[in-house]
């Protein structure tokens, strides 16, 4: 399979199949990283147990391929929505009286 550019910004998702709903975004690339090269990456899709928010990936896994990562979006194009928390309105209630 051909290798793929790994760029900034572009979601991806993992191919293995017991983590197929994890999706992520590249958030930087690190080459000094020995001996391939390393992403940082944030997860895109809900947390399950034992995942992390923030984590690395080694740059050859970006290849497509069962053990590998697929791309979902180019760079700047977002595959997965973030949950965004509903703004709740604050009731005015009535003022609590201290205790004397």
């Amino acid at each position: 399979m051909a290798k793929l550019e790994v760029k900034v910004g572009q979601a991806w998702k993992d191919n293995d199949p017991r983590l197929a709903r994890r999706v992520f975004e590249v958030l930087e690339i690190d080459m000094s990283y020995y001996p391939k090269g390393r992403a940082k990456c944030k997860l895109l899709s809900s947390m399950e147990k034992g995942q992390r928010e923030i984590f690395y990936c080694r740059l050859d896994r970006f290849n497509g391929t069962k053990r590998g990562y697929s791309m979902v979006s180019e760079a700047g194009a977002r595959a997965v929505a973030k949950k965004t928390k509903k703004k709740t309105k604050k009731k005015a209630g009535k003022a609590r009286k201290k205790k004397p």
